[in-house]
């Protein structure tokens, strides 16, 4: 027949289970930083690679500055006129004459547009 363990020796099993509880949790949490990151990461390659098909920007070159600017041309035309985006739709909501408007107050054609 077995002895039963003493206090103190339950009590040190019972320590050793929440160090290696800590230690567990903090490689969970380590694991789910790192899949955070990398789906963010993912999402931004994705949504980048989006961006430049649907302004025709694979082959360009483009400095991230410049980048940035045109894009925000793009938002500023979009807050400007009052295109919105419909989510249901899944489009934007616009009229063709916003578009020539758009077109029209573009610097120059060398411009990355």
């Amino acid at each position: 027949m077995t002895k039963p363990k003493s206090t103190s020796d339950r009590l040190a099993k019972v320590d050793q289970t929440i160090e290696r509880n800590k230690e567990e949790r903090k490689r969970l949490l380590q694991k789910l930083k790192e899949e955070e990151s990398k789906a963010r990461t993912h999402r931004l390659i994705e949504y980048g690679a989006i961006v430049q098909s649907c302004f025709g920007w694979q082959d360009l070159a483009l400095d991230p500055v410049d980048f940035q600017s045109a894009i925000q041309s793009v938002k500023n035309f979009l807050d400007v006129t009052g295109t919105a985006y419909d989510v249901e739709a899944g489009q934007l909501s616009y009229s063709k004459d916003l578009l020539s408007q758009f077109a029209a107050s573009l610097p120059d054609t060398n411009a990355v547009w």
